[in-house]
């Protein structure tokens, strides 16, 4: 129940910020915070007291051991970490998509991925699968969110775009963006001066129009998933 209440109010890429306090109607204190510039979160009493702030620090930690796993079930199989990219293959079949996320420079080549995560849709009544692989071998098992019947994922409208959700699901729902554009959040590398084997993380921006009478909205996507959703003034005639 309240972990329930807890999993609803985590905007992944948001945090939880500060806290504040009003009395509700019924005389319950009630705890209100900012999770971005578009939406207010409620929750009963995890604020203003010690208790509260540990009970939070605990529901933090099981959320994140429910969001990772350490082994995945295909059809009878089990793959764990460690397992080779050609058995995830033979386990799993082929995945619904693959989001490199990890790219290393190499000598006369520039960057190339080294890391990929693959999704494994699996429908509206089980998790999106995904796992996460590196040097051909298995690093990380995680869920992320429900799935979806791929023949009607959902709408796509301008308010339907939402911090945590998967490069899996948008495209699903959306297709293409009109425009997109890709950065170096971070890097171990000097552009001018690159070193063998340096690594470097890639942050994309998705530009979606949606006609003169809506926002456009522009996505921000780091490591396989949504980060951030801004507008960017109305939309256009294509």
């Amino acid at each position: 129940m309240i972990t329930d209440i807890v999993r609803s109010l985590w905007v992944p890429g948001a945090g939880w910020g500060r806290c504040g306090h009003f009395q509700g109607e019924s005389g319950v204190t009630v705890v209100m915070r900012r999770a971005d510039n578009h939406r207010r979160l409620l929750v009963a009493g995890l604020c203003g007291s010690a208790w509260g702030a540990l009970l939070i620090t605990m529901l933090l930690v099981a959320q994140a051991q429910a969001s990772t796993s350490s082994s995945l079930r295909c059809n009878g199989d089990l793959i764990t970490r460690g397992d080779l990219r050609a058995e995830v293959r033979a386990a799993c079949g082929e995945p619904d998509m693959i989001v490199p996320v990890g790219h290393m420079y190499a000598s006369g080549a520039g960057l190339l991925p080294y890391e990929a995560l693959w999704y494994y849709n699996e429908g509206p009544r089980r998790f999106i699968r995904e796992v996460r692989l590196r040097d051909g071998r298995v690093v990380g098992i995680a869920s992320r969110g429900y799935g979806f019947n791929p023949e009607a994922p959902g709408s796509c409208g301008h308010m339907d775009f939402r911090p945590g959700m998967t490069r899996l699901e948008v495209m699903a729902r959306c297709g293409e963006p009109s425009d997109r554009h890709v950065r170096i959040m971070r890097d171990h590398l000097d552009p001018h001066r690159p070193r063998l084997g340096s690594t470097a993380v890639l942050e994309e921006k998705w530009v979606y129009n949606f006609g003169p009478h809506r926002f456009i909205r522009v996505l921000t996507l780091v490591d396989g998933r949504v980060r951030e959703v801004n507008s960017a003034g109305r939309g256009y005639r294509e």
